[in-house]
């Protein structure tokens, strides 16, 4: 039996693969129900057991298997039909970070929702269904979708006449290069008005990086994550979440905890012939959200509001002519003696608040409340997150005991 009341903080390392429900899927016209795509896309090789190949072979492989990592994209794009062009199409808005670019991305979705743009959003890892890194108008597609979007995918590469060597990659991508492809695939054939798009690891050479004409690009806070693969440096971390920085192109960046990481980003952003913008408290804004659940949301929220400000400012402004985001919207800051922008705070529309209000995103500063239990879920995988997430439960528990008072 439960004591009257028990609070349970439920904090993840990861999200993993979890095992799929086997309710039964209406089987699609082709006779492919969505069991079969999954069961088809976990037959593919997964990003670990690729590295772990190349590890095999030494660092080297490792080292161009990584700065392979977008051309092969690429070709398997080309596959398919998309070209560069037409990903730019899709005024990607690109989030690179190493917390809180989900969440990020899921506040950004939903301001631009609810301001009425048709929205597609990518994201991983998944929480529950493969499904969920794909996501139309705010909703999870559909396992019907799902499937007949991954076989279309599916009978174009086995229709390929490929010849694998040394610089072509085999018939079919691995598991998560299927899944970004299979992102990019669906936002055309949707037609959706913006595509979000959360980097999965790292960012220089994340196979999402295959955008080189974003409409925005982000940086989330920064910290050490990954080490193995990204480096053990924080400025060699930078460089590769700074790699989604793209010519002429708006960057919007958090607050940072490591001093280090501005002098490589604002590096970057000189060599693409633009500049940095950092995103103001969410307590400068004249009217800020009211639920405001942790001091990293916060954060994420400010920088939701600036990129969806930002993607609406150049979309009226003239053709596709990318500009920074309104220079009477900035004024100088200074971070440790390198000159950026500072975006200025300002009034938030009610489509902005409705967006931020209504945002769901589970698994993430998510409590939920079952009879006896309170359940308060979050995820973190560094000792900066983990610091945070304990004080967001504090402060959370806190809050609910004085309501029950």
């Amino acid at each position: 039996m439960f004591p009257p009341k028990v609070t349970c903080l439920i904090l993840a390392a990861h999200f993993p693969r979890l095992p799929l429900s086997c309710v039964a899927v209406r089987m699609l016209s082709s006779g492919a129900s969505y069991e079969d795509a999954i069961d088809r896309l976990m037959s593919l090789q997964s990003i670990a057991s690729v590295v772990r190949n190349a590890e095999q072979r030494g660092k080297q492989q490792v080292e161009r298997l990584r700065n392979d990592n977008v051309r092969i994209t690429n070709i398997y794009l080309h596959r398919l039909g998309i070209s560069s062009c037409d990903l730019k199409k899709l005024n990607i808005i690109h989030v690179a970070g190493t917390k809180g670019k989900g969440s990020t991305c899921a506040l950004t979705e939903s301001i631009l929702r609810h301001c009425g743009y048709k929205t597609g959003f990518s994201s991983s890892p998944h929480l529950m269904e493969v499904r969920e890194r794909i996501r139309l108008e705010g909703q999870v597609i559909s396992r019907d979708l799902f499937a007949q979007y991954f076989f279309e995918i599916w009978d174009l590469f086995e229709r390929v006449d490929v010849t694998v060597n040394d610089s072509s990659p085999p018939r079919y991508p691995s598991f998560l290069k299927y899944l970004v492809v299979m992102s990019y695939y669906v936002f055309l054939k949707e037609g959706v008005d913006v595509a979000v798009v959360e980097v999965g690891l790292g960012g220089r050479f994340d196979c999402t990086n295959v955008v080189q004409h974003p409409r925005v690009t982000a940086v989330t806070h920064l910290g050490y994550d990954h080490t193995s693969i990204l480096g053990d440096k924080i400025e060699g971390i930078a460089w590769e979440k700074a790699g989604i920085i793209k010519y002429a192109t708006p960057v919007l960046v958090v607050p940072q905890c490591y001093p280090e990481t501005w002098g490589v980003l604002e590096k970057e952003a000189e060599q693409c012939n633009t500049s940095i913008t950092r995103v103001p408290p969410l307590t400068a804004y004249p009217n800020p959200p009211s639920a405001t659940t942790s001091e990293t949301w916060s954060d994420n929220i400010s920088l939701a509001l600036q990129l969806s400000k930002t993607w609406l400012d150049l979309q009226v402004s003239s053709g596709d002519k990318q500009v920074s985001p309104g220079d009477k919207q900035m004024s100088p800051g200074d971070t440790n003696g390198i000159q950026t922008k500072l975006a200025l705070p300002f009034q938030l529309p009610d489509t902005f608040l409705r967006g931020i209000k209504k945002c769901q995103w589970p698994g993430r500063n998510h409590v939920i409340y079952r009879g006896a239990v309170d359940f308060y879920l979050d995820g973190a995988h560094t000792p900066v997150s983990i610091t945070k997430c304990t004080r967001w439960f504090k402060t959370q528990t806190k809050k609910q005991s004085k309501k029950r008072c």
